[in-house]
């Protein structure tokens, strides 16, 4: 059994869930396993899947998870931290009606002008000099200072990964940061359940502007989490976690 190659037609199925998932055990999917799963098909009651990967305009991904679909339930969840919130608003703005819950860190609803300018200054930066000097200013603002401090090998590793970023992929991203404007739109999405964590020391995201979301959603939740800054998961793994799992185990 093989799945499509790249650029090869595929039909789209609109995805749609179940009603209930079965009370049984269940499994997160990534797409490595996508294969494993079409050729084996095990006892499993239901998977959970990265919203991102399925609410995609065809391609591999979505082929083989509608096909997935077919035999197992699906639970969707729309979780993203740092840019990745940005995409979760996108999708739930769309897609409220096919999402279980939703959980957004460390991001905004709506970019301030000093923002925007801050940005194009970093595109600026990085066309010029690379992303060398974008390093340490950048690690300022995702971890606190005490955390810096510790040395972990998981921020040398993020500091290893803002070195290797193409300037061309970082600049994409920074232009699409630049033009967020989801906080209005917010009010308009009821009836499921949305978690905002964030970190009291970040100032890249700072938690009034995750304040002024939750605000705009009533019903949903909200963390602090102190101290943390803007990759609060890395920072703070066991708060972070429980605050994440503890929501989705209600939803």
């Amino acid at each position: 059994m093989t799945l499509p190659a790249h650029g090869e037609t595929v039909t789209r199925a609109t995805p749609t869930l179940s009603p209930g998932l079965p009370v049984r055990a269940g499994l997160g999917l990534k797409s490595p396993h996508f294969r494993d799963v079409l050729e084996t098909q095990p006892d499993i009651g239901f998977f959970e899947v990265h919203a991102e990967n399925f609410f995609v305009e065809g391609g591999p991904f979505h082929h083989a998870l509608t096909r997935i679909r077919a035999r197992y339930a699906l639970s969707v969840h729309g979780v993203g931290l740092s840019i990745g919130g940005m995409t979760v608003q996108g999708i739930m703005l769309k897609h409220a009606d096919r999402l279980k819950s939703v959980v957004i860190a460390n991001w905004m609803g709506k970019v301030a002008e000093e923002f925007v300018s801050a940005w194009q200054d970093r595109i600026n930066l990085s066309h010029e000099k690379g992303m060398d000097p974008l390093i340490q200013p950048t690690m300022e603002r995702w971890f606190t200072e005490g955390f810096r401090n510790q040395g972990t090998p998981e921020a040398q590793a993020i500091a290893d990964m803002i070195a290797s970023t193409s300037v061309n992929g970082y600049a994409g991203c920074a232009a699409a940061i630049q033009n967020l404007n989801y906080l209005d739109s917010l009010g308009q999405i009821s009836g499921i359940p949305v978690l905002f964590i964030a970190g009291a020391q970040d100032a890249g995201t700072p938690p009034a502007g995750m304040e002024a979301m939750h605000a705009n959603m009533p019903g949903s939740e909200y963390v602090l989490l102190d101290p943390a800054a803007h990759i609060s998961n890395v920072e703070r793994p066991d708060a972070f976690n429980a605050a994440l799992t503890g929501f989705l185990a209600k939803h």
